[in-house]
């Protein structure tokens, strides 16, 4: 069997693993993006939604919803910019649609375009601590002096189409037509976003991407790529896109919170309950345990025992067997549908070995806190040191005896506890 590299001692190796399923919640607005920007490019009747009251007040709306769902979800910092967004949309479509003041507009999507971008990027590297506290308030403090900016600015130093030139990107044929700086500042907001954090959603820094692009598209008014009268649409409409991404992006890292163990990027409990009430036909039920898994927390440490469990879920998710799940502790659950009991039972032993074969790399004690280019030694040159670690596996089939999800779990349990007693390291079917 062809054997993977893992790095354990590499947060890269718990990365969440790219698939179009996993990373549906980012990509579904992204494409939205594409849609409505073809749409607007090729449908100048676009222009007529600005016709119906209900459209004009949609951008308000959904940002209202997403201040409302960043207080019950505790994403403050989501509410705030949200908040932000919304004093902006409010005050180009004044400037530019209502008393015909161009010139403050333009110092509105000036402001606008540099804003949006540094701030999301700022709020979503600091911790999220509630709204009533030092951090929160001092976030609150930013967002409400940029507001104060957006109000007071364009009046005293508004933007006129002559001095909008230098300003702006003219050499892409006018369908790019935002301040440079802006630019720069989304451009590099992109890597920074990619950086996951810890106890944060993967997703959450590229739905803020994809939040972003929408609002710098909705700020492009003026660009040629549609016409003149196009102008209000694009700026209700994009603003909304951007609302409703953000809206999608607290809702998928609430439900993953809720939904997703946080230490393996396994699904949780609460999963496996929802697979298991769907179970269906014919299936089996592994469960899975880490061998002497006290002793490697006792002797090493609680880091490496998570460092432990994140390794058994690196070898989960690329497992043949089935669906894995957090179950609690140091054990897992493998959802195994089908009908082929050999064949699950092979993929299972396959798996066992697999995670015997492959060593897990200690850190040295003595090894500096930053990381190193190359492989860490201990003083007289010894190499950081690797153990094995090993797993039982007990799994039971759906029968007449055993009629439902829980019960099948139950003896796949009991088939676990016969795989330790009979010396570990093992694949233990339960009898039908």
């Amino acid at each position: 069997m062809a054997t993977k590299k893992t790095d354990i001692n590499s947060e890269r190796a718990f990365a969440y693993p790219f698939s179009v399923r996993t990373w549906a919640p980012a990509l579904a607005p992204l494409a939205i993006h594409f849609i409505l920007l073809v749409l607007f490019m090729l449908y100048p009747e676009t222009a007529s939604w600005t016709d119906h009251r209900s459209f004009n007040t949609l951008p308000y709306i959904l940002l209202g919803i997403v201040t409302l769902l960043g207080v019950i979800f505790i994403q403050n910092r989501i509410s705030l910019v949200a908040i932000l967004m919304a004093a902006i949309t409010l005050l180009a479509d004044h400037f530019f649609f209502g008393k015909d003041e161009p010139a403050s507009g333009n110092a509105v999507l000036f402001l606008g375009a540099l804003y949006i971008p540094v701030l999301l990027t700022m709020f979503y590297h600091l911790q999220e601590r509630g709204t009533f506290t030092v951090h929160g308030m001092a976030r609150a403090m930013i967002v409400l002096s940029a507001i104060l900016v957006l109000l007071i600015l364009p009046r005293i130093l508004p933007m006129p189409e002559r001095v909008e030139t230098p300003l702006l990107l003219r050499h892409l044929s006018g369908a790019v037509q935002l301040p440079i700086i802006a630019l720069i500042a989304f451009l590099l907001s992109i890597p920074i976003l990619l950086i996951r954090r810890s106890h944060e959603s993967p997703l959450l820094g590229p739905m803020f991407i994809v939040a972003i692009l929408f609002a710098l598209t909705a700020m492009n008014l003026k660009s040629t790529a549609w016409k003149p009268v196009q102008a209000r649409s694009v700026l209700l409409t994009f603003m909304s896109g951007s609302a409703a991404t953000l809206a999608w992006a607290i809702l998928e890292s609430s439900w993953r919170h809720a939904h997703m163990d946080e230490l393996t990027d396994l699904p949780g409990r609460r999963s496996l309950k929802h697979h298991m009430a769907r179970l269906r036909g014919t299936y089996a039920i592994a469960v899975l345990d880490i061998d002497h898994f006290k002793k490697i927390n006792d002797k090493y440490g609680h880091d490496v025992g998570d460092q432990a469990l994140r390794f058994i879920a690196s070898h989960l998710r690329a497992n043949n067997a089935g669906k894995a799940y957090r179950f609690g502790g140091e054990e897992f659950v493998i959802i195994c549908e089908g009908d082929d009991q050999k064949e699950t039972t092979a993929a299972l032993n396959e798996l066992r070995e697999d995670i015997a074969s492959k060593p897990f790399q200690l850190r040295s004690a003595q090894r500096p806190k930053s990381k190193p280019g190359k492989t860490p030694r201990r003083q007289g040159g010894a190499r950081t040191s690797s153990i094995k670690i090993r797993v039982s596996i007990g799994v039971a089939r759906i029968s007449t005896k055993h009629n439902g999800p829980q019960q099948v779990l139950e003896s796949a349990d009991k088939a676990l506890y016969r795989a330790k007693d009979g010396g570990r390291n093992k694949v233990v079917v339960s009898g039908r």
